[in-house]
């Protein structure tokens, strides 16, 4: 399996890869309010973009935040495997390779926010190791992992 994951560092690629990715994901990212111009600049000045290849085709996205040097605590804001590529292991590829780069800058948790409904990915993210630990809103949970070196 040729796998390759990339670090997206401009605001155009990043911003190019939301508007293809942001279709996989429900709601999308635009449905939700957010301003993917906006989303694209922080990302690129604060945040890390990582984009998976699979046999030479854009198959995964990653984004997130790695840097708060006080909480340690590291943030998945977006993860989105296209639909063509699921069920290949994929999604734990993409995960894994944050998680590791969350470590090397020294992180210690990884959060995230998942919808109630998406009963897929809570069972994903369980199964990597996240727990549930509270409502992030009234659609959606926080869940957590403890890092380990």
């Amino acid at each position: 399996m040729a796998v390759v994951i990339e670090q997206l560092n401009s605001r155009k690629d990043i911003y190019a890869e939301l508007v293809k990715f942001e279709t996989h994901l429900v709601p999308t990212l635009s449905a939700r309010g957010i301003d993917l111009a906006h989303i694209s600049n922080k990302l690129a000045v604060r945040g890390k973009v990582f984009l998976l290849m699979y046999q030479g085709k854009r198959a995964g996205l990653l984004a997130g935040y790695m840097n708060d040097e006080i909480t340690k605590i590291a943030y998945i804001s977006i993860i989105a495997i296209d639909k063509n590529h699921r069920g290949l292991k994929l999604g734990k590829q993409l995960l894994l390779h944050a998680e590791n780069e969350a470590m090397s800058h020294g992180m210690k948790i990884m959060k995230l926010e998942v919808r109630h409904d998406n009963s897929n990915a809570i069972a994903f993210y369980k199964h990597m190791g996240y727990t549930i630990i509270g409502n992030a809103s009234s659609v959606s949970f926080h869940m957590q992992k403890i890092l380990s070196l």
